[in-house]
C-alpha cells in the first residue's frame, strides 16, 4: 500500500487534472461558446434538421398520393392503372409510417439533452468548489486543450452545418469566382 504522502501526491495530481479539464470546458475553442452551449446547439440542430426532413418527406408523399387520385379519375376503367396506383399508394403509406422515426429521434435527443443538462449542473457545482474565477483564469492562461485520459483530445468533428451558421450558396459561389 502506498505511503500517505504518495497517495496525497496522486490525489493532488488528479485534482490538477480535473482543474485542467474543467478549464477546457470553459475555454471556448472557437471563441464564442463553451462546450455545453455547443452540445445544446448541436442537439437542437439535430431536432430541427430531422423535423424539416420529415416534413419535406411527408409533403412529397402527400403530393404523390394526390397524383394517384388524379390518375385514377382520368382512367376510371383501367385495371392496370388501378393496380399501379394501389402499389404506389401502398409504398407511400409505408414511407409515411416510416416517418415515425422523427418522434423517436426527438424523444431520444430530448433525453440526451436532459442528461447533458444534469452533467452541466454537476460540472458547475464542481467548478464552484474550485472557484469559477480560478477555473476561468486557468482557461484563459492555458489555451491548450486538457488531455483526456492521459492523451491529447481528438479533434472535434463538426458534422452538418447548423442553419444559423451555414454559408449561403452565394458565399460558396464567391469562393470559386
Amino acid at each position: 500500500m502506498p505511503e500517505p504522502a504518495a497517495r496525497i501526491g496522486d490525489l493532488f495530481g488528479q485534482l490538477q487534472q480535473v482543474r485542467l479539464e474543467l478549464a477546457e470546458l470553459y475555454r471556448p475553442a472557437d471563441g464564442d461558446a463553451h462546450a455545453f452551449d455547443k452540445i445544446n446547439c448541436r442537439l437542437s440542430g439535430i431536432l430541427e434538421t430531422t423535423e424539416l426532413s420529415c416534413q419535406a418527406i411527408l409533403t412529397a408523399l402527400e403530393g404523390i398520393m394526390r397524383q394517384t387520385e388524379e390518375i385514377r379519375r382520368e382512367a376510371p376503367g383501367s385495371s392496370v392503372i388501378a393496380a399501379a396506383c394501389d402499389s404506389i399508394e401502398g409504398h407511400g403509406a409505408t414511407a409515411m409510417e416510416s416517418c415515425a422515426f422523427h418522434d423517436l429521434t426527438s424523444q431520444r435527443v430530448t433525453k440526451i439533452a436532459r442528461a447533458v443538462a444534469r452533467i452541466e449542473g454537476q460540472v458547475t457545482s464542481i467548478t464552484e468548489i474550485f472557484g469559477q474565477d480560478d477555473i476561468q483564469g486557468l482557461a484563459d492562461r492555458t489555451g491548450a486543450q486538457a488531455p483526456v485520459n492521459g492523451a491529447a483530445a481528438e479533434p472535434a468533428m463538426e458534422g452538418p452545418q447548423l442553419s444559423n451558421a451555414a454559408l449561403s450558396q452565394d458565399d460558396i459561389d464567391t469562393l470559386f469566382d
